[in-house]
């Protein structure tokens, strides 16, 4: 009664509002009940009025899916979601049939999944929040991640995706490997939703319901899995390399970014929260990138690891195919260090050239090794020939004991033998970069100091 006769009497032509006042600007009452301020928007039945008006198609009564109460459902949810990348500006139904193909038992519309006027409300005002938000929100292609917490907890879960820490991707690696006591918010239920576009449509793609406690395990892992040795100066060893976000890991598969598949994104995302193992295809889409363009790049090799140890039943020792590994059973693996010791040969008989040994053989190479490294072995010959002693010696015997672990050159290679050679390659020029690194520090501080085995050419 208070603000019918408050419109009675004029509405806002009785207020001075002032010549800066907007007047497109949203505004509630405030209304003195029993003594007491209140808004009379918040007061049951006004939201009750409100809910009979605004609820068109509301007639018909079934059990709403999230409730589980019997309530009048919606025709048609009262908005839409908006945010998922790829979807109309908007925006996108979560629940939707415009076609008789898309009814089941009889249902329409929305009532193909009955909700209630409340429900609707809730979960679609919930997920255009957490669309909205940096913190609570990832995309990677076409896919879209929301991912919340059912009570407040201090962790960063979309930061370690986004773009990790350093320091706070040690402080969960220290914590992994200490066993440390679990905290009450570690059980604190956590939830996380994929979610790409399709027209008007959004599509539900995966879902996770888990505990921050074991998510933070599971990321912990993930970031083990894929550490890998980034040899640079000042960090010759690379014992230190910089963790990698989830989309710098996707985007290394392909050649633009908007050529990656949701499914590569949502696997490395279920990976990170639920510790699966990430699919060996992941693995095949980073080979077949290498082999295109002729080179293991950082990214890939760490996403290559990831993958071949997620496979793993049993967790891998500390440290396991982050740097070399000399005695590696695995023969295609050492055919990937094979390769790249011939590459350092013909750099340093020939310098820098248009094409390298790896320009022209990375792919035979890595898939049909016995066909192709006889004529790469002769081939290196002539060029140690060129090379004096100490250096010709040097890598003489890198290449000699790379070849002692080969028994027999593979005919063929297995996509996860594909994944091992690059690996190996990726391995043997990051230990050539250290000692090279190494030697160029000893030279700094003992200028008199000769080299024995010559520097391998440098990567960025």
């Amino acid at each position: 009664m208070a603000v019918q006769r408050f419109y009675e009497r004029g509405g806002v032509d009785q207020l001075d509002l002032g010549e800066g006042w907007d007047y497109g600007l949203k505004v509630t009452f405030s209304v003195l009940l029993d003594g007491s301020e209140v808004l009379p928007i918040y007061l049951p039945r006004v939201q009750q009025f409100w809910r009979s008006v605004h609820a068109p198609g509301a007639e018909a009564t079934a059990q709403c899916l999230v409730c589980g109460e019997r309530k009048p459902v919606l025709e048609r949810l009262q908005a839409k979601v908006k945010g998922i990348r790829g979807g109309q500006s908007s925006g996108t139904a979560i629940i939707s049939a415009n076609a008789e193909a898309f009814e089941s038992y009889g249902l329409r519309a929305s009532r193909t999944a009955p909700t209630c006027q409340e429900c609707g409300e809730a979960f679609t005002r919930a997920a255009n929040d957490l669309l909205a938000g940096d913190d609570t929100r990832l995309t990677v292609g076409g896919t879209t991640f929301i991912f919340w917490t059912r009570d407040p907890v201090e962790f960063d879960f979309g930061g370690l995706m986004r773009e990790p820490d350093p320091a706070q991707v040690k402080t969960l690696l220290d914590s992994l490997r200490s066993g440390r006591y679990a905290r009450v918010e570690d059980e604190t239920a956590f939830y996380a939703v994929s979610l790409s576009a399709s027209g008007g449509r959004a599509v539900v793609r995966d879902w996770i319901d888990t505990t921050v406690g074991g998510v933070q395990e599971s990321v912990a892992r993930w970031f083990e899995l894929q550490r890998i040795s980034v040899p640079r100066d000042g960090d010759p060893r690379g014992d230190n390399p910089r963790p990698l976000g989830l989309f710098r890991l996707a985007v290394s598969t392909v050649k633009k970014a908007n050529d990656l598949s949701a499914a590569t994104s949502r696997s490395l995302f279920r990976a990170a929260l639920a510790g699966t193992p990430v699919p060996m295809e992941v693995a095949f889409q980073a080979v077949r990138r290498n082999r295109a363009e002729q080179r293991v790049s950082m990214e890939r090799a760490s996403l290559i690891k990831l993958v071949l140890l997620s496979q793993e039943v049993s967790h891998p020792k500390e440290g396991y195919m982050v740097a070399l590994e000399p005695e590696h059973p695995e023969p295609a693996y050492h055919c990937g260090r094979l390769l790249a010791v011939i590459e350092s040969v013909q750099y340093a008989a020939l310098g820098r050239v248009n094409a390298t040994v790896v320009d022209r053989y990375y792919g035979a190479a890595s898939s049909t090794p016995a066909v192709v490294f006889g004529a790469l072995l002769r081939g290196a010959q002539p060029h140690l020939a060129k090379l004096d002693d100490p250096r010709r010696g040097g890598l003489k015997n890198r290449l000699m004991e790379v070849c002692g672990q080969i028994n027999a050159f593979p005919k063929t290679l297995s996509l996860q033998q594909q994944a091992l050679f690059s690996l190996g390659y990726y391995h043997q020029r990051a230990h050539d970069r250290a000692a090279a690194l190494s030697r160029t520090a000893l030279r700094e501080t003992e200028p008199d100091t000769k080299d024995t085995i010559i520097d391998a050419e440098e990567e960025n």
